[in-house]
């Protein structure tokens, strides 16, 4: 592995990135201890990989550089981490051991039409004994499954000037309504 740092250096009075020799770049490590981050050396860290070889590059960049190059390289190695948790493979690849099939032939789908059929006829039973029940159930209906249970009577009671009374004794009647109702 070959590693090689560039550092600010004025060359014939101009600032540039120069190579450092393993004594400045120790010399920079060891001062940067111990000092806040604005005030520090900072280096990105750049790896390149030709066949068996494997280059490392530091450079000199401003804080700002260093932050945002900094954000860049832990979403990367958090991305690396989750990708490496799961096992990618193409549904069109034949599978092993059978005649001609292929993987999306034969992976099961989480997804059950029957159980999708029968829970949209149900929701259509429960919005036809609500209507019949009473005119502001199915709008009771509707907000329990847009928002959640608070947020639902804050609107109830902006929308029909109710108390905050009201519209709990409506929801705990509608409430046991739909539990009857499933029964």
């Amino acid at each position: 592995m070959k590693t090689t740092v560039l550092i600010y250096k004025e060359v014939d009075g101009v600032r540039q990135l120069v190579v450092a020799t393993k004594k400045e770049w120790e010399d920079i490590l060891e001062a940067n201890r111990g000092l806040p981050m604005a005030e520090r050396r900072l280096f990105e860290e750049n790896t390149i990989k030709e066949g068996n070889e494997v280059d490392r590059m530091f450079i000199e960049v401003s804080l700002e550089d260093y932050q945002k190059w900094h954000r860049e390289a832990s979403l990367r190695a958090k991305r690396h981490k989750n990708d490496s948790e799961y096992e990618v493979f193409s549904l069109d690849a034949p599978v092993p051991d059978e005649e001609e099939s292929e993987s999306h032939e034969i992976v099961p789908s989480p997804l059950c039409l029957e159980d999708v059929a029968v829970d949209n006829i149900l929701l259509s039973e429960l919005k036809n004994a609500l209507a019949a029940w009473n005119p502001w159930a199915l709008e009771m209906l509707d907000c329990y499954l847009s928002t959640n249970a608070r947020t639902c009577t804050e609107e109830l009671c902006k929308k029909h000037s109710l108390s905050d009374r009201a519209v709990q004794k409506r929801k705990k009647a509608f409430e046991n309504f739909v539990q009857n109702f499933l029964q």
